[in-house]
């Protein structure tokens, strides 16, 4: 049961990073609409987005492998 309640809690913690990157993305996103001729802001930070989304999905592969490597250990 003990198990059930960390993973929980991680996955609430990482839901609410990805809902204050979501919200910075946006912010910004907005901020780029009201000067559209900033090209340099724009590639900076499309690419600060894509280096995000590379984290999230390292993190979540990282995260995922943990999780076999338990449930393996386990069944042993």
């Amino acid at each position: 049961m003990f198990s059930l309640e960390v993973h929980q809690l991680i996955f609430e913690e990482k839901y609410k990073d990805f809902q204050r990157d979501a919200a910075r993305y946006q912010l910004v996103k907005t901020a780029l609409l009201r000067h559209p001729n900033n090209r340099g802001l724009v590639r900076r930070t499309v690419g600060w987005f894509g280096f995000q989304m590379v984290k999230w999905g390292s993190k979540l592969q990282h995260y995922n492998q943990g999780q076999h490597k338990t449930v393996t250990q386990h069944g042993s």
